[in-house]
């Protein structure tokens, strides 16, 4: 709630009661008028993604219009939450700035948005995924994207962490009740912060021998 400004527009898509609570006293206080994705503005999914070559198909209820047959070349049941979020933060400059977006450039937006290193495919014979996960949250959202997209393919995980993150958080969302795993193969980044392989490899132990 740092970032709200005196009189500025916001718009988030917290969805947990004690964050929303600080967002909104926030916002109150610095007279900012709050937009909340689920709200305001909301989404609905029309088609799941069977494998890693399709996605999401969703459709979104503007506050200005209604957006249909969404898609984005990013990964992940949360780039749907994402991409509402930026179609809110879109209308709102349309509202109160006079912004000229058009739903085409939307469209268009959504398809050619790219974040390297997250849920990145980079290779597909075999399948190859790259994820930057750092803590339970996002390892979380890794899983899901895994369970999604990879569920009839037996998995290979490539793990390395550092040393100052919940390893033990993360290879418990990753790892906990998997049962497409093939083998985890523990790797150690070549930098002064990597965890040790070995005690990345006690957290694996708890779940799987392989």
């Amino acid at each position: 709630a740092g970032i709200i400004k005196q009189g500025v527009p916001v718009v988030t898509s917290a969805s947990q009661s004690e964050v929303l609570k600080v967002i909104k006293k926030v916002a109150e206080l610095k007279g900012a008028k709050l937009y909340q994705v689920g709200k305001d503005v909301a989404f609905v999914v029309e088609q799941f993604p069977t494998n890693p070559d399709s996605n999401y198909q969703f459709n979104i209820k503007g506050m200005l219009k209604k957006y249909r047959k969404l898609r984005t070349s990013l990964l992940g049941y949360h780039q749907i939450i994402n991409a509402t979020t930026a179609i809110c933060a879109i209308e709102v400059l349309q509202k109160h700035h006079g912004f000229k977006i058009t739903a085409q450039d939307i469209k268009t937006g959504l398809i050619q948005a790219r974040i390297r290193g997250r849920l990145e495919l980079i290779k597909k014979s075999p399948f190859v995924l790259l994820d930057g996960a750092h803590n339970p949250a996002s390892a979380a959202v890794l899983r899901k994207a895994l369970e999604d997209y990879f569920s009839s393919i037996r998995l290979i995980l490539v793990i390395g962490i550092l040393q100052d993150k919940d390893v033990g958080g993360m290879v418990k969302e990753l790892l906990q009740g998997n049962k497409n795993l093939s083998r985890v193969i523990i790797a150690q980044p070549k930098i002064s912060r990597a965890a040790e392989p070995k005690k990345i490899c006690d957290e694996v132990t708890k779940y799987t021998d392989k």
